[in-house]
């Protein structure tokens, strides 16, 4: 911090991380009266002086339902990557998405498998628990995973190692990487400049928003889309 205590810029961008220092920002409110959280946030509470341009979680699990229910999907997998130190949805943006998923899988009649995601959220080897799928489930499932890294690295050996082609199977991923691109399947995409130029409005006062939720779009990359 010993940036911030000698120069007093404009205003701050503050992408909030699960270890970000909150309460150092808390308590040195005037030192930090023009910043911008950007992307997500893991605190308990927000701060009233800090203004938010945040991914659109529940945006997001409600467009996976939906990607899913248009594929005639009828059952959602979301299998997790374990969080050590989760102290609460707050602070987890798998579980915030989740708990989007469940709630409009349930509304739109689809079976949302949250046993699979807390098991493997909990701790559970992500590879062992889609290795116990049986073959006659996985010809109804969907698969959405928290990032295309965990799709090609993790998911996608799971199942060729049951003899499953991944492309008979409808996968969604986040973050719209060169991964999801080379493998050929679908994922979100945050709305990275997006965001950034209207947390750049708020610092510069052209916008006088408090927060705002940017929804992401999927990009499609699936061969047969």
């Amino acid at each position: 911090m010993s940036f911030i205590n000698k120069n007093q810029p404009y205003g701050f961008l503050f992408v909030g991380e699960g270890h970000f220092p909150y309460e150092y920002i808390k308590e040195k409110s005037f030192r930090f009266r023009n910043s911008v959280f950007i992307f997500h946030y893991h605190w308990h509470e927000e701060l009233p002086f800090c203004r938010y341009v945040l991914t659109d979680h529940q945006a997001m699990g409600r467009k996976a339902v939906e990607y899913f229910a248009q594929r005639g999907i009828k059952k959602i997998l979301f299998p997790a990557v374990f969080e050590k130190e989760y102290t609460g949805p707050h602070s987890s943006i798998q579980v915030q998405i989740m708990k989007s998923m469940k709630e409009h899988a349930a509304a739109a009649g689809l079976e949302f498998d949250e046993s699979l995601f807390c098991r493997t959220h909990g701790g559970a080897k992500m590879e062992d628990m889609l290795l116990q799928i049986p073959d006659c489930d996985l010809q109804n499932w969907g698969i959405f995973a928290y990032s295309d890294t965990n799709i090609v690295h993790r998911v996608f050996p799971a199942l060729q190692q049951r003899g499953i082609d991944p492309d008979t199977i409808p996968i969604l991923s986040n973050y719209n990487t060169p991964h999801a691109r080379e493998y050929h399947f679908d994922s979100f995409d945050i709305q990275a400049q997006k965001t950034i130029l209207k947390a750049v409005d708020m610092l510069t006062g052209v916008c006088n928003d408090q927060k705002v939720l940017i929804e992401p779009e999927i990009v499609m990359h699936h061969k047969t889309n």
